[in-house]
């Protein structure tokens, strides 16, 4: 890791000085990083490889679950690696997701339950058929305006 430090100029060895504890510190510190990016890489390389198989037809229902499942924990450590602040384990996390995602479209959007809510979703529901209404009604009038001119020309060719 400290050649690759070295290579990508995060450490410049001629300045450095090993008898200095922040030196140290920072070098410790950069090779983590470097070896976290490391890991990162290689989790995706290896979820993506497994991914290839979910698409495969000759795939049994229980091998595709079986890849499927590696599939999310590969997902899991990845994300543990790339937000290592949030720590759950597998259960609470899909638990803890699919309540978040609940919680979010209720802070967005609001309650679907309440009645202010159904109140929004009965006036945008009136005012994309007024919408659509006046679009058809539109296009109805351009094409009988096209049909009108083409009637038109029909006429004067006749008369000539």
């Amino acid at each position: 890791m400290s050649v690759q430090a070295s290579v990508r100029g995060l450490i410049d060895f001629r300045h450095a000085d090993g008898r200095e504890r922040s030196w140290w510190q920072r070098f410790r510190l950069i090779c983590q990083e470097l070896m976290r990016e490391a890991d990162i890489r290689l989790l995706e390389q290896i979820l993506l490889f497994q991914s290839s198989f979910l698409g495969d037809d000759k795939l049994s229902d229980e091998g595709f679950r079986e890849v499927q499942k590696r599939c999310q924990q590969l997902l899991e450590h990845l994300s543990q690696r790339l937000m290592p602040w949030e720590k759950r384990d597998a259960k609470t996390a899909t638990r803890n997701t699919y309540a978040e995602l609940i919680e979010q479209y209720r802070r967005i959007f609001g309650d679907p339950n309440s009645p202010e809510f159904q109140a929004k979703q009965a006036e945008a529901l009136a005012a994309a058929k007024r919408a659509r209404e006046q679009q058809e009604a539109e296009e109805k009038e351009r094409q009988e305006r096209i049909a009108a001119r083409r009637q038109r020309k029909s006429a004067t060719r006749k008369s000539s």
